[in-house]
């Protein structure tokens, strides 16, 4: 799975502001998971529109 330069750009320009808040450990970008099931949804305009974050456990 490629993910688009201007995808990455974007995660890229926010990171350190969402690693910033209380609680978030981690940023990254993913395919949607729905009920344990992956979606590759790499084309068309609804295309890789998953951001994930990872909370520290006592968020």
């Amino acid at each position: 799975m490629e993910i688009p330069a201007e995808i990455v750009q974007a995660k890229n320009a926010v990171e350190f502001d969402l690693l910033a808040l209380p609680g978030v450990v981690e940023v990254g970008l993913g395919l949607r998971e729905d009920n344990g099931e992956t979606f590759d949804e790499l084309e068309g305009p609804e295309s890789f529109r998953t951001a994930r974050f990872w909370l520290s456990q006592a968020a």
